[in-house]
C-alpha cells in the first residue's frame, strides 16, 4: 500500500504545487518529494517534513528557477534541497 498526501491537512497551502507519495509510514520508509514553484513559500516541505521526521531515507527536493530563496529553507535533517 501506498501512502498519500492528506490534502485536508494540506490545504491551502500546496494546491498548485505537485505533491509526492511514499511508502506506508513516511516515518520508516524511503521516500522522495518533489515540490515545484517555491516562491520562497515553503510551508508544503514544513509540512511533509513534520509528517516524515528525522527519517533519513526521505529527500525533499524544491525546484525553483524564478529565485535564490536557498536561505528560507530550513534544514534541520539535512535531507532538504534546493535547486534553482
Amino acid at each position: 500500500p501506498k501512502w498519500v498526501c492528506n490534502m485536508h491537512r494540506l490545504k491551502g497551502i500546496g494546491e498548485r504545487r505537485m505533491k509526492a507519495a511514499a511508502e506506508t509510514d513516511p516515518k520508516k520508509h524511503a521516500c522522495l518529494v518533489y515540490s515545484i514553484g517555491s516562491n520562497g513559500n515553503f510551508l508544503f516541505e514544513d509540512s511533509v517534513r513534520t509528517e516524515i521526521g528525522e527519517n533519513p531515507g526521505c529527500e525533499i527536493h524544491t525546484f525553483d528557477p524564478t529565485g535564490d530563496f536557498s536561505r528560507r529553507m530550513k534544514n534541520p535533517y539535512g535531507n532538504s534541497y534546493y535547486h534553482r
